[in-house]
């Protein structure tokens, strides 16, 4: 039967909501109408994920991190928090040198960056890790002098996506 509320939750894929949009619902909402109506590669960005591998985990938050003020458009989130019993992560992954890991996403490749002044998509993967880390210890330890929170000390290495094509 038919369903009153204040609110409504559709919560599938975009490309999978765009298709469950009718045309009465449309009426209804110009919003709805208009992402009936879009092409799904104008709506979503392109993601490149990074991972900085670390020597000691760094507990942040229990979940994912959003850098409202990173101008590559970050989130992330710290992976040992899933295996911190026994010391598990630094057991299974690695030589054993490696005890933490922030795996990053980058969504916009158009802003130029802060500590390197170009774009994500004009960067090296070398300039594209320098950038994000600068990017996410910034937002993590603020532009205060003495903020020790997340230091470069920490960094043991980083993979950026293997996917990205520079084409």
């Amino acid at each position: 039967g038919d369903v009153t509320a204040d609110y409504y939750v559709l919560a599938v894929p975009l490309e999978t909501a765009m298709e469950l949009i009718t045309p009465a619902m449309g009426v209804l909402d110009p919003a709805l109408a208009k992402l009936r109506n879009e092409n799904v590669d104008d709506l979503a960005s392109w993601m490149v994920g990074i991972q900085f591998f670390l020597y000691e985990d760094v507990p942040m938050v229990r979940g994912h991190l959003f850098f409202p003020d990173s101008p590559w458009a970050l989130t992330a989130i710290s992976q040992p928090q899933f295996w911190r019993k026994n010391g598990l992560f630094r057991k299974t992954y690695g030589d054993g040198n490696v005890g933490g890991c922030i795996s990053v996403d980058i969504s916009d490749w158009n802003t130029p960056g802060k500590l390197i002044p170009k774009t994500a998509k004009m960067c090296t993967p070398d300039e594209i890790a320098q950038e994000v880390w600068y990017q996410i210890k910034m937002a993590v330890n603020g532009a205060g002098e003495g903020s020790t929170y997340l230091t470069d000390d920490l960094l043991h290495s980083y993979h950026l996506d293997t996917d990205l094509d520079y084409s």
